[in-house]
C-alpha cells in the first residue's frame, strides 16, 4: 500500500507540473526513455537541455505531439494494374531484367518509364514493369548518342553541386554510362538529369 501511494503521488505531481523531466515523458506517454529521446533526436518532440544532466520536456509539447500523431493505415502497395483497354497484365520485367536484356541503364528505365507512361506494380520491394510495353519501348534502339548529348564530370558537379565522390556514386548506383576522352571523364546528359533534375509542371 505504501508502494502504491508513493506511486500515485509521484503520477499526480507530473500531471500538474508544466515541464517533466524524460524519465518523467517516458512515465506519461508509457513508453522507455529510448523512445523519448529518439522522438527528440528526431525533431518530432521539442527538449530543452537546461545543462548536461538537465532535460525538461514541456507538457504542451508532449500533448500536441500525441494530438497530431494520430495512427493513419497505410495503403497497400499496388500489386495489380491494367493497360489502356482496362484488361488486367499479367507479365511484368524486373527492372533488372531489362537492364540485361535490352542493354539500358537503370536511370534510363526509370526515365523511359516515366515518359512512356509504363505500367508498373510493386512486388515485395521490387518495381515491376509491363512486359508488352517494355518490349515496345525498348526494343527500338536509340541511336547512338552524339557528341553534345555527353557531359564532363566537372560540369555536372557544378551545375548539380555535387562533390566527386558523390557523382561517383550516382554513376555506380544508377549504372549510368560513361566514356573517358584523355584525362577527362564523361556520362550521358539525359541519363544524370533523369536522377537530379527536379520534374517540371506541365
Amino acid at each position: 500500500m505504501v508502494i502504491e501511494t508513493i506511486i500515485r503521488q509521484r503520477e499526480e505531481s507530473v500531471i500538474h507540473r508544466a515541464y517533466l523531466s524524460v524519465q518523467e515523458t517516458a512515465d506519461l506517454m508509457g513508453v522507455k526513455r529510448n523512445a523519448v529521446y529518439q522522438l527528440i533526436y528526431h525533431g518530432k518532440l521539442k527538449a530543452y537541455r537546461l545543462t548536461s544532466r538537465v532535460t525538461r520536456i514541456s507538457r504542451i509539447d508532449i500533448e500536441e505531439l500525441l494530438s497530431t500523431s494520430l495512427y493513419v493505415r497505410k495503403s497497400k502497395a499496388k500489386s495489380s494494374v491494367s493497360d489502356e483497354n482496362g484488361e488486367a497484365i499479367s507479365e511484368f520485367y524486373t527492372t533488372k531484367e531489362i537492364i540485361t536484356k535490352f542493354g539500358v541503364s537503370n536511370s534510363w528505365v526509370f526515365a523511359q518509364g516515366k515518359a512512356h507512361n509504363i505500367p508498373k506494380v510493386y512486388h515485395r520491394g521490387k518495381t515491376l514493369w509491363s512486359k508488352t510495353h517494355c518490349d515496345r519501348v525498348f526494343a527500338a534502339k536509340p541511336e547512338p548518342p552524339k557528341d553534345d548529348d555527353w557531359i564532363s564530370y566537372s560540369n555536372v558537379r557544378a551545375e548539380y553541386n555535387l562533390t566527386h565522390d558523390q557523382l561517383h556514386n550516382y554513376v555506380k548506383y544508377h549504372g549510368l554510362r560513361r566514356k573517358k576522352v584523355g584525362k577527362y571523364t564523361y556520362i550521358l546528359k539525359s541519363e544524370i538529369d533523369a536522377i537530379l533534375r527536379p520534374p517540371t509542371l506541365k
